[in-house]
């Protein structure tokens, strides 16, 4: 499975369900690491993230959770493959966009001041 890799972080906040287990991943900002118990840490570890915040809900039965955390990767897109689908170019939809450095370079600016 390929995965859209963002600045070491997941381009989009999703929510992926398998049976009664649900698996939120939200980007995080540089320096975060991967904050997950420990079977979503070994599925984001092994597609390579590295900043990624995530929370199980529900079920905490471990195969239902990695089959929830692979459900939540099938869901990211990339920029380039949403500006596809909604018809834009990517740079058209970069000023909007949440996640990447150029976020994290604006706040930190922002921070300064």
């Amino acid at each position: 499975m390929e995965v859209p890799v963002v600045d070491n972080t997941v381009p989009h906040t999703v929510v992926g369900h398998f049976g009664a287990a649900s698996v939120l991943l939200r980007p995080a900002s540089p320096g975060t690491g991967v904050i997950a118990g420990n079977t979503v840490r070994a599925v984001l570890d092994s597609a390579g993230y590295h900043n990624v915040l995530t929370k199980v809900l529900g079920s905490n039965n471990p195969f239902n959770v990695v089959r929830a955390t692979l459900d939540a990767l099938q869901q990211l897109e990339s920029p380039g493959q949403y500006a596809a689908r909604v018809g834009r170019t990517v740079e058209d939809l970069m000023p909007d966009y949440t996640v990447g450095s150029h976020v994290w370079q604006q706040r930190a600016a922002n921070k300064g001041h």
